[in-house]
């Protein structure tokens, strides 16, 4: 079976104090819905979504983000992505963004749930221009916990490439491959089968100030989770839980400490259609 070959492509624009989508096009299994505007700050909330139900084998899925000076975008998923089995060719998915100078940029998905013998690679990339900023989740699950299914996905390969014009800033790479290597084990992912990692980027005295107010959000009983600065206005928020609502509720406390103190702009609470 061949996989299909999905593209999306966005491209925003300020126009009169709000942040507009000027340039969509799309392939199936990619789609995206028009913008949404939920707060008074000109930001364009965009949804994407696969109405195939998911990404099967051979799937290659590629999303193009470009936000012009001083847009802002939040971008979500309208439900987690589905990695089924892989009985034979590889699925992929690459994520590409431009954050043109002062633009504002933020992405959180739902995540990504590896089924049993899913082979699947991601990639993301983020060129940042100066005085932009970003606040970006990736997030998945080891298997359909509910089911007992854990760890059971052949592959998955993530990298994460952070950098400016002329220097790269964040290289994040992981490779699982559960047969040969045992992720839940000790030091590695232990007993938590969800994972969410948050790359930060903000004005460093706004950086500080966002961690140390993360670092006093309660920690779920059902989790654990830390952060690191990477650079002066560069950083990184990881946590592990068992089940995937204390993950939802921690990746959104961080975001909403990140808009408030980093962007000092309202955070309005998480909407799917």
């Amino acid at each position: 079976m061949t996989g299909r070959h999905g593209t999306l492509d966005l491209e925003f624009e300020l126009r009169n104090g709000r942040t507009e989508l000027v340039h969509s096009q799309f392939h199936v299994p990619l789609q995206c819905f028009r913008p949404y505007y939920f707060d008074s700050q000109g930001r364009a909330y965009v949804y994407i979504l696969t109405p195939t139900g998911g990404i099967v084998g051979g799937d290659h899925l590629n999303i193009n983000v470009r936000l012009g000076p001083d847009c802002k975008v939040f971008l979500t998923t309208q439900a987690a992505t589905k990695v089924y089995k892989t009985p034979g060719q590889r699925s992929r998915q690459s994520l590409h963004c431009l954050l043109e100078k002062n633009s504002s940029f933020e992405y959180f998905p739902d995540h990504t749930i590896l089924f049993a013998d899913a082979d699947y690679e991601q990639s993301t990339n983020v060129i940042v221009a100066s005085g932009a900023t970003m606040v970006l989740a990736d997030l998945f699950s080891a298997g359909r916990i509910a089911r007992g299914e854990q760890f059971k996905f052949r592959r998955f390969q993530n990298e994460v490439h952070i950098r400016t014009i002329d220097h790269s800033i964040v290289i994040d790479k992981m490779l699982l491959q559960p047969e040969e290597h045992t992720p839940d084990a000790v030091g590695n992912f232990e007993n938590y089968p969800y994972a969410g990692t948050i790359y930060i980027s903000l004005e460093p005295a706004r950086l500080k100030d966002s961690f140390d107010l993360i670092e006093a959000l309660p920690v779920t009983q059902q989790g654990v989770s830390g952060h690191s600065r990477v650079d002066p206005d560069y950083g990184t928020y990881r946590v592990l839980t068992r089940q995937a609502e204390p993950l939802k509720r921690a990746i959104e406390q961080v975001f909403s400490t990140c808009r408030q103190v980093g962007l000092n702009e309202p955070w309005i609470p998480l909407r799917k259609c």
